[in-house]
């Protein structure tokens, strides 16, 4: 059993929802419905696991009102249920909620091995680990923890609240909003691949573009999201990314058109340049999603290395919500 335990009545307090049974019961994990055990919380949201209701140990289930008897009666010994409209929404809840209590806090200063330029701007509160790299003219936000060995290049931002997992890169001239979270390996600001064909070669093309990431943003580990040739990279608000995802030059997630944007990518995905996604719009099997590049001279749709194919299929001018 874990150390950290609450009560019911807490998680109640603090979370809502219409609690049956007993209110001083403790609990000191959240686990899926066949492995919790008497000191456990868990939920159902996908009636495919209805049948794990009467067999598990979970001292609450948290479950839909359709099902507020069957978990309070569960097994024929009865339990502790929390009802609530939406399970799934009220267990992602709860999982921030649990988190807030159990994880270690920021604390906030400078570690003696960072490096950081006099003329970088520290905001409240921020937190700079052991051999970060801040330059000169980047600004940090209010609360931002900067994790070990991250570098922040000349004239970056970060926004107020944003986390940045150990070893991440925040090119010069690149930012992001308030609240993101970026997992280790991130790398925001690397050329995007382009290059002229010449008779002696290929001659490279500077990147002069940026990144501007929006508020609300998560980036799954060992993501890579280039600067564009001429105009900058775009994330939107809210977009979610998953690890080993790449973006490519002049790439723009979630360009809101109605509302507030709610784009995510999961699993494998490529994101080429040019290719602007739309709010609602969710990828979670692998593939490609290419660039509606116009046809150049002497060059075939698709993106200019011909690279299309990720194991699962192979998309040419495709844009995303479009």
């Amino acid at each position: 059993m874990s150390s950290t335990t609450v009560a019911l009545s807490d998680l109640i307090a603090a979370l809502g929802g219409d609690l049956l049974g007993g209110s001083d019961i403790r609990i000191a994990a959240i686990a899926p419905l066949d492995e919790a055990d008497e000191h456990g919380i868990s939920f159902l949201a996908n009636p495919r696991y209805q049948a794990q209701l009467g067999t598990t140990r979970a001292a609450c289930v948290i479950v839909a009102p359709a099902l507020a008897e069957a978990a309070a009666n569960r097994g024929g010994s009865g339990g502790a249920a929390i009802v609530t409209p939406d399970p799934y929404l009220y267990f992602a809840r709860l999982t921030q909620w649990w988190a807030a209590r159990t994880r270690p806090q920021a604390v906030a200063g400078v570690h003696p091995s960072a490096i950081v330029s006099p003329a970088a701007r520290l905001g409240q509160g921020v937190e700079i680990g052991p051999l970060a790299v801040v330059e000169a003219d980047a600004v940090i936000g209010d609360g931002a923890r900067i994790g070990a060995h991250c570098v922040v290049e000349r004239d970056a931002a970060v926004g107020e609240g944003t986390r940045l997992a150990p070893r991440v890169v925040l090119g010069h001239g690149c930012s992001i909003g308030a609240r993101g979270i970026v997992h280790s390996g991130v790398v925001i600001g690397a050329d995007g691949f382009g290059f002229a064909p010449s008779k002696s070669g290929y001659v490279k093309i500077e990147q002069l573009g940026n990144v501007r990431i929006g508020d609300d943003v998560e980036i799954g580990a060992n993501t890579c999201i280039d600067r564009g040739a001429l105009a900058d990279t775009v994330i939107e608000d809210g977009v979610k990314l998953d690890n080993l995802i790449q973006v490519a030059r002049f790439g723009a997630l979630a360009m809101v058109r109605k509302g507030k944007a709610q784009c995510f990518l999961v699993v494998v995905t490529r994101q080429w340049g040019r290719s602007p996604s739309s709010t609602g719009i969710g990828y979670s099997h692998p593939r490609s999603t290419s660039a509606a590049y116009p046809p150049w001279p002497g060059q075939p749709w698709g993106n200019p290395a011909g690279i299309h194919r990720t194991g699962c299929s192979v998309l040419h001018r495709h844009e995303i919500g479009s």
